[in-house]
């Protein structure tokens, strides 16, 4: 599935980057050297301190290692089993991305691949594609909570917060062009609990310098009406059995939910930056 992959970015014009920790590469010296004779360089990015898998990148510090090595590139970052299933309109999409702006899109997930009669569905708990100039890229790094890492939950979400918090132009590109062979996630819930309270934790600290030009400025207040919810709905009852399992394993409740995090992205993505004929590009 990796090749249809990487076959697929290539497809797109993309120079294939590949990020490690330096603990992955000492463990496995022999995926970098395959990855260069496959044409795809290798980027270090050191892991999340404080507790976190020491094989998985941090997300702030990539971002970083991305911005000094493609100086001024406009850059793409999705996980490793997206599969743009028309490398084209990608590839059109990164031509045309202005300075200062940003796009984003969930991915659809498929039962098979190449997806014969299977209906994807798209994931409504995140998102997989991420495109940026650098300029927006570079505004939006010292927005990110610093625990945030590739791989684990909640980078994804907090991402594109990010960018909206710097004031860039964020747009919403359709799932359709990003499928992913689905699977079982390679994350614990104790991540999920963890990571989560510490970012939210941050992004609010950090709400107060965002500048008046923000799509999020005002972020205490947006976050306290995504925490509302109507009684007896699924999300009511999902967020009971959440909480419950928390007082159970003795937990911090968490305020702020992936769903609530990908609705709030969504609803403000298409409201602060529509494409020319409406709300996708």
């Amino acid at each position: 599935m990796q090749h249809y992959a990487i076959a697929s970015w290539k497809s797109a014009g993309l120079r294939v980057v590949s990020m490690h920790s330096p603990t992955e590469l000492l463990r496995c010296p022999h995926h970098a050297c395959n990855l260069k004779q496959n044409g795809i360089e290798v980027l270090e990015v050191p892991s999340t301190i404080g507790g976190y898998p020491d094989y998985l990148p941090n997300l702030q510090q990539g971002c970083l290692n991305l911005l000094s090595k493609y100086q001024g590139a406009t850059i793409a970052i999705t996980n490793a089993d997206i599969i743009f299933s028309e490398p084209n309109h990608t590839k059109s999409l990164l031509e045309n991305i202005c300075d200062g702006s940003f796009v984003v899109s969930n991915r659809l997930d498929i039962n098979e691949f190449p997806a014969k009669n299977s209906i994807g569905i798209p994931n409504r708990n995140g998102f997989d594609f991420f495109a940026s100039s650098s300029t927006a890229l570079e505004n939006a790094i010292k927005f990110l909570p610093s625990v945030l890492t590739f791989g684990l939950p909640w980078w994804d979400l907090y991402f594109p917060l990010a960018m909206l918090a710097a004031g860039a132009k964020v747009r919403l590109d359709d799932p359709k062009f990003y499928l992913h062979p689905t699977h079982q996630e390679g994350w614990t819930g104790d991540y999920w609990f963890k990571i989560g309270a510490i970012a939210d934790r941050e992004f609010l600290d950090y709400s107060p310098r965002f500048p008046p030009n923000s799509y999020i400025y005002n972020w205490p207040l947006k976050r306290k009406h995504a925490v509302k919810i109507k009684f007896f709905s699924p999300k009511f009852f999902h967020r009971l059995r959440c909480q419950t399992k928390s007082l159970i394993k003795k937990r911090r409740i968490l305020p702020l939910y992936l769903s609530d995090i990908y609705d709030l992205t969504l609803d403000i993505t298409l409201k602060s930056n529509a494409g020319p004929n409406g709300n996708r590009l």
